[in-house]
């Protein structure tokens, strides 16, 4: 199943219209991404014999993505997801801040027997924002630039990239989260409002905890 989320994650947002990818990232996009993953999973899901369903219950409470083996119904794979900005991620107290928030996440699909179990970060990164009323986190536009014609360089963003990916990656390794990987999702403009970057990563989640290294 594992391999059938990062399938979709390269294709499930990749041709949505750049405007509309924009006004979705105009907040957090978590409900928005996980229906566009969901759809994209049930692309091929009646020949391939399953079915991906938000918020179901089975095995725990409101999983935020369960994808089900079909007719049996039983668990294939449960996915617990959160979204967070690159400014969230880059801020000197990341960590106290998100790593709980994981913690709590692992421990509820740890309690999910049946099935592989993934944990999922969605993360917005802008180009440039030129309608900070629109945004709902308008102090995390600091150092953002206001127009397209003084957008943030290629090196800058990758240097984002980096420091964010690194501590998204930490705070999920923390919480016993493996085979953590990256992926950039889609990029979009509005040419009145601005251009943003969607990114994920993707990692399982152990039954138990893993031993520590000696």
């Amino acid at each position: 199943m594992r391999a059938l989320l990062e399938v979709s994650l390269a294709r499930c947002l990749a041709e949505r219209a750049g405007d509309d990818l924009v006004a979705m990232c105009l907040r957090l996009p978590e409900g928005e991404c996980n229906d566009a993953l969901r759809r994209d999973v049930n692309r091929d899901g009646v020949q391939r014999g399953h079915l991906a369903r938000r918020e179901a219950s089975l095995g725990v409470a409101r999983t935020d993505l369960t994808i089900q083996d079909m007719p049996s119904g039983h668990p294939l794979a449960s996915v617990e997801a959160k979204a967070i900005t690159s400014a969230d991620a880059c801020a000197s107290r990341f960590q106290p801040w998100f790593t709980p928030r994981v913690a709590a996440d692992v421990a509820k699909l740890r309690r999910q027997p049946v099935g592989e179990r993934l944990f999922l970060v969605w993360k917005t990164h802008w180009f440039w924002m030129s309608r900070p009323e629109m945004y709902a986190y308008p102090r995390l536009l600091r150092g953002i630039p206001t127009s397209k014609e003084s957008r943030r360089s290629d090196d800058d963003i990758a240097e984002e990239l980096r420091v964010s990916h690194e501590a998204v990656l930490q705070a999920m390794v923390t919480c016993g989260i493996e085979d953590v990987s990256a992926h950039i999702v889609a990029a979009g403009e509005h040419p009145d409002v601005g251009a943003v970057m969607l990114t994920a990563h993707l990692g399982e989640v152990p039954i138990t905890p893993s031993a520590p290294v000696p």
